[in-house]
């Protein structure tokens, strides 16, 4: 009776067995891989649409504080005795019937000085700077 020997039968079982995990655990390393960068894509895409809506939202306080600079100001530099028009302490300026809107109930619009301008311009940039840092 002759003997066969199994050892070259187990290895080339083994080595099957070995290829076909091995393909297994490469196509579910793939389907991670296809998932992660589908997710990657998304988070670069709400990133974007996050820097769109914070430099809208920023452009708009800062325009905002560019308007609301110049009555914050006024009423400090009213308080130092720098009056900031010569029409007095809380009366309006004569409306100048030659402008449109004006003398008909439209809104009038003040007047804002270069001090008042370079004070709402620095205030913008150090927002914009604060801004920078934290983001």
């Amino acid at each position: 009776m002759i003997l066969r020997n199994p050892l070259p039968t187990l290895v080339l079982n083994t080595i099957k067995t070995f290829e076909v995990t091995l393909k297994v655990v490469r196509q579910e390393i793939k389907d991670q891989s296809e998932e992660f960068d589908d997710k990657l894509a998304a988070i670069r895409n709400d990133l974007l649409e996050f820097r769109v809506e914070t430099q809208e939202q920023y452009a708009s306080l800062s325009a905002n504080l560019a308007e609301l600079i110049p009555f914050v100001t006024r009423g400090r530099d009213d308080k130092k005795g720098e009056v900031s028009s010569s029409h007095g302490r809380g009366q309006p300026p004569p409306e100048d019937k030659s402008k449109p809107g004006c003398g008909d109930g439209g809104s009038v619009v003040p007047e804002v000085s270069l001090h008042e301008k370079e004070e709402a311009v620095d205030l913008s940039r150090e927002i914009g700077d604060t801004m920078d840092r934290s983001g």
